[in-house]
């Protein structure tokens, strides 16, 4: 949860923030005509933190799954070692 939110926060910050000055600068013609991408900004800002929260979904299932695999390893080599000791 705290990538999520600092990843939105961040991404207000780069885009709203420090990005107006260059680019006010480097479009010193702007006005209203730029007021109307902000939702597509905002827009970005959402799909960010939704591909950083199914990021983190799908690496905490990995890890599950790793787990879950190398707990059946194990329980194969008991299994072996256990047959093995007892021929």
């Amino acid at each position: 949860m705290k990538k999520i939110i600092a990843t939105v926060i961040g991404y207000y910050l780069i885009v709203f923030v420090f990005a107006a000055p260059i680019y006010s600068f480097l479009f010193p013609n702007g006005g209203v005509e730029e007021t109307h991408l902000h939702p597509i900004y905002f827009g970005l800002i959402v799909l960010c933190a939704i591909i950083v929260i199914c990021t983190s979904i799908i690496l905490e299932e990995t890890k599950n799954l790793k787990q879950e695999v190398m707990k059946i390893k194990d329980d194969r080599k008991e299994e072996k070692s256990e047959d093995i000791s007892e021929a």
